[in-house]
């Protein structure tokens, strides 16, 4: 390959690596810079100087075979932290507010869910009725042991998701035996 403008010194920085063998280089990375140089003979000569310049960081980096040092000819330089980042909350950081408002917007939450699990209570169940006893098991909890009604409707709500689910996903009950058809008795 025949460089020439800015990128000529970069070609023959990276020829020379090359004839020494890499001297413990990545062939990847020789592969790239070598790519990096034939692609920038294509642009212009304002875009051939700024690539010179970063292969030129790079080959030093390699020349110099410092670990620590990427030869990564396209990557960006890393930014400066922003003046703003340390004006607001740490990434990941809840906000105070936030954190304050968590335990009253849960017991809300279990709040509606009891009024709407007893609007959907039926009129007239029976001593069995399932969504009878829950209804009536909520509201006991509510009373006894408040604590303890959030995570009681979480799994309460799980169960139901997973029954609902089971029934969507089966066809036909797999507990039922299938029963022989009935032979005809034959004619003596």
């Amino acid at each position: 390959m025949t460089a020439t403008g800015p990128l000529a010194d970069a070609a023959q920085a990276l020829a020379a690596l090359r004839a020494q063998g890499g001297a413990g280089v990545d062939p990847v990375t020789l592969a790239r810079l070598d790519a990096t140089v034939r692609r920038g003979l294509r642009h212009d000569t304002a875009v051939q100087q700024w690539l010179a310049d970063r292969l030129a960081e790079a080959l030093a980096g390699l020349q110099a075979q410092d670990p620590s040092h990427t030869a990564d000819a396209h990557a960006a330089p890393p930014k400066a932290p922003s003046p703003l980042r340390a004006l607001g909350p740490a990434p990941g950081a809840e906000l105070r507010t936030a954190q304050r408002l968590r335990p009253t917007l849960a017991r809300l939450r279990v709040q509606q869910q009891i009024v709407r699990a007893q609007a959907r209570q039926p009129d007239n169940p029976g001593p069995l009725n399932s969504e009878h006893l829950l209804v009536r098991a909520l509201q006991q909890m509510q009373t006894l042991a408040p604590a303890y009604l959030g995570p009681f409707i979480t799994q309460v709500e799980t169960l139901l998701w997973l029954d609902g689910a089971r029934g969507a996903g089966a066809a036909a009950p797999a507990d039922k035996p299938q029963r022989a058809p009935a032979r005809k008795a034959k004619p003596r």
